[in-house]
C-alpha cells in the first residue's frame, strides 16, 4: 500500500497543492484496489 502512495507522490511536482496530491493518491489507491484483491 505504501508503495502505491510513494509511486503517486513521486509523479507529483513539489509545488502541487496538498489537496490535489491527496486526490491523486486516493485515485491511485482506488485503481490499485480495483486491479487486485483488497488487503485485509
Amino acid at each position: 500500500m505504501s508503495k502505491a502512495i510513494s509511486t503517486a507522490s513521486s509523479r507529483v511536482p513539489r509545488n502541487t497543492p496538498m489537496a490535489l496530491t491527496e486526490a491523486l493518491v486516493a485515485r491511485t489507491m482506488r485503481a490499485v484496489e480495483d486491479a487486485g484483491p483488497t488487503p485485509g
